[in-house]
């Protein structure tokens, strides 16, 4: 995999004979620093926001496990954490900060989320549900003065309300997104 959100989901062939699976994250191909491990009993694993940074590579394996033991590792698979989705829609420099409403909302499951920066800045764009947790953090980073706009796929998410928030200098503001499945 290149170029992956911070919270990507890693899938792999299922064993029939597998009662769980652990999954090692590593930013060192040898695994001698492990960044999160998980067991889950599904094929694939969700990671936690808050477990990756943006712009590092990560190596990722997985075994098995079932009542007679424990197989080997897998081969090791690599990733880059990026920002996916984001792109400059105009060369202009718009005269104010401003998020516009998803489009289409409700949405299923990808939305395209909508704003203006007019000078450069620390932009950070991060999606909540509707307990006011975290679930994705799409944008931390500088970025120069423009229209941007974000393609949000939230096929890994369950039906509901979510909010969007733009924090941007010292300029934040927040919008309701209803994903609907």
């Amino acid at each position: 995999m290149v170029d992956v959100n911070q919270t990507p989901t890693l899938d792999w062939d299922d064993l029939t004979s597998a009662d769980y699976y652990t999954v090692q994250i590593s930013t060192v191909s040898d695994f001698a620093v492990i960044t999160d491990e998980a067991a889950v009993t599904p094929s694939q694993y969700s990671v936690p926001f808050g477990k990756l940074q943006l712009y590092y590579t990560y190596f990722w394996r997985v075994k098995a496990t079932n009542t007679y033991g424990t197989g080997p590792w897998s081969v090791v698979w690599r990733f880059t954490v990026s920002i996916v989705g984001l792109r400059n829609i105009s060369g202009n420099v718009p005269g104010a900060f401003k998020l516009y409403s998803n489009y289409p909302n409700p949405f299923n499951p990808v939305t395209k989320i909508k704003f203006d920066i007019p000078e450069r800045v620390q932009t950070q764009l991060i999606i909540f549900d509707a307990l006011g947790r975290i679930v994705e953090s799409l944008i931390n980073k500088e970025l120069q003065a423009g229209t941007y706009e974000f393609t949000w796929n939230a096929s890994k998410f369950n039906s509901g309300v979510y909010f969007v928030r733009i924090t941007s200098g010292k300029y934040v503001d927040t919008r309701k997104m209803v994903l609907i499945k």
